[in-house]
């Protein structure tokens, strides 16, 4: 899966009517439609070619497909060129489906059965759906407004007036309120806030339907992006001040266009002294923020100077602590004391890169390019002097901008073997949406949409199956992913080829959990 869809490149899959995907098989580039699930094998990566609805299309092993002129369909071109160009041509009838057409040859492609071949004239045997290939979990973001959603709470400081919604009010999307999940439906989508969908009139509701499900095109040129639409054929869009998702009419314009991002995980950040990192006095960073108590005894959330985002730096292999105000841990070299610098600044310096070294429990140090780790100070502030690792260096990592959370692997998505099974595996083409809770001390209670929570059978298999919890802890270990450890046998999922999971490995051998 794709960790990140831009607005002019885009990782998809090919779906038939008859719900199987267009493959390129990794040897020899045979094309066949025979797939039910969709893989890697299935993955395709559409990008701009350059005038209004123009596309090249390359397959997961990196070669474009192409048409000649006697209608001969191949995957195996390294430069792509006019050939390697195509049309896609949305059917009118607000089904989601198109034809895929070769520019310079006028011709379809279609498919005999499994075969791929093309045609002269578009008929039943053309018409695909297309699917992101994406983690469904996302930021939404509006082209035009330049703003990204957020659910609308009653309990909002800022909206209080005003039913539960779905607005794009934020320049940086922080927080839980601004993840959504996108859920694929025979063809269409839906858009998921926690357990909230929305709907096409801007209201929530509690479960998917027609007035909740919208089509998908994929849009290039002076104005590209993602629009989705409803059952009418009218696109979704924003409307008043607060820019609330909704449909209001048929025309088709810049203002309803949409681009999904990754949505990194945002973690509030504990202390030796039971205190939270804050970013709230300027450049200065300091454990001194209590966590306030809901009215029922729950955690309330945090504030946004309390979270910071989680970026992997893909040349150091390290991570960036960033903040809402969009700047990044740094510490002095004279000092040795954390401050919030730029972006620019962080990356020219390298001083804002730090190892994660997890420690007892969920407990983690964090190790700056120096050697030297993070403390905290009697007075709360933070440091980068420290040559070993004691209490004042272990820090606990809470991830807050999950409700929910979606897990996938490089053998698929975790899922039930079957609907009625307690068994979860991880080789599923669709997913089962996990709540996830925070123990009072460490680590995370998850459960499954049977409402029941992750454990442990007599072979250390994962099963959703509990009416009582056990805790699993999360370990950050590469970009947008995690390792998770079972705390009942201190040991680390495994996920394999034929969908098993246990909790069996060491760190060394653990999967690397997609979120």
């Amino acid at each position: 899966m794709s960790r990140d869809i831009n607005d002019q490149q885009w990782a998809v899959g090919f779906m038939t009517t008859e719900g199987k995907y267009f493959t390129c098989e990794t040897f020899g580039f045979a094309l066949n439609s025979a797939a039910l699930n969709m893989k890697k094998k299935q993955e395709w990566t559409i990008i701009a070619g350059g005038e209004s609805n123009l596309w090249k299309i390359r397959s997961h092993v990196g070669r474009y497909l192409s048409h000649d002129k006697r209608g001969k369909v191949v995957a195996d071109v390294e430069n792509p060129g006019e050939e390697e160009l195509f049309l896609f041509e949305y059917l009118q009838d607000n089904s989601g489906r198109f034809a895929i057409k070769s520019k310079k040859y006028n011709m379809y492609l279609r498919r005999d059965g499994e075969k791929q071949f093309s045609g002269n004239h578009r008929d039943p045997e053309s018409y695909w759906y297309i699917r992101l290939f994406v983690h469904p979990q996302v930021n939404i973001f509006t082209i035009s407004r330049r703003k990204y959603a957020k659910l609308i709470d009653t309990y909002d400081d800022m909206y209080k007036n005003g039913p539960r919604r779905i607005a794009t009010t934020e320049v940086i999307p922080w927080g839980a309120e601004c993840v959504f999940t996108v859920v694929y439906v025979d063809g269409k989508y839906a858009i998921k806030a926690g357990p909230s969908v929305l709907k096409s009139d801007g209201s929530l509701g509690n479960d998917i339907g027609q007035d909740s499900l919208f089509t998908l095109e994929v849009m290039q040129g002076q104005n590209h992006g993602l629009v989705f639409k409803d059952r009418k054929g009218w696109p979704l869009s924003f409307s008043g001040p607060e820019g609330q998702l909704k449909t209001r009419d048929k025309t088709h314009a810049a203002d309803k266009l949409f681009k999904l991002e990754d949505s990194d995980g945002q973690v509030a950040i504990m202390a030796y002294n039971d205190k939270y990192v804050s970013c709230s006095h300027g450049e200065t960073l300091l454990a001194n923020k209590k966590r306030e108590k809901t009215d029922d005894g729950k955690d309330s959330p945090m504030s946004q100077n309390e979270l910071f985002q989680l970026e992997w730096d893909t040349g150091s292999k390290q991570w960036m602590f960033r903040s809402v105000r969009d700047k990044y841990w740094s510490y002095s070299q004279t000092d040795g004391l954390l401050s919030m610098i730029t972006v620019h600044e962080n990356k020219r310096s390298g001083h804002g890169l730090f190892d994660l070294e997890y420690q007892e429990g969920e407990k983690v140090a964090f190790k700056s390019k120096t050697g030297n780790y993070v403390t905290c100070k009697g007075n709360g502030s933070l440091g980068c002097s420290s040559t070993t690792v004691g209490e004042n260096e272990k820090f606990r990592m809470v991830l807050e901008n999950r409700y929910t959370i979606v897990l996938g692997c490089q053998h698929g998505f975790m899922n039930f073997k079957t609907p009625e099974s307690t068994r979860i595996q991880c080789n599923k083409a669709t997913y089962d949406t996990f709540i996830l809770i925070k123990a009072p001390t460490e680590g995370y209670y998850i459960k499954g949409s049977n409402n029941k929570y992750w454990t442990l059978d007599d072979h250390d298999t994962l099963e959703s199956a509990n009416t009582e919890t056990i805790t699993f802890l999360l370990e950050f270990c590469d970009a947008s992913r995690i390792q998770i450890k079972a705390s009942s046998n201190g040991r680390y999922l495994l996920g394999e080829q034929n969908g098993l999971v246990t909790a069996t490995a060491d760190k060394k051998k653990a999967t690397m959990w997609e979120f």
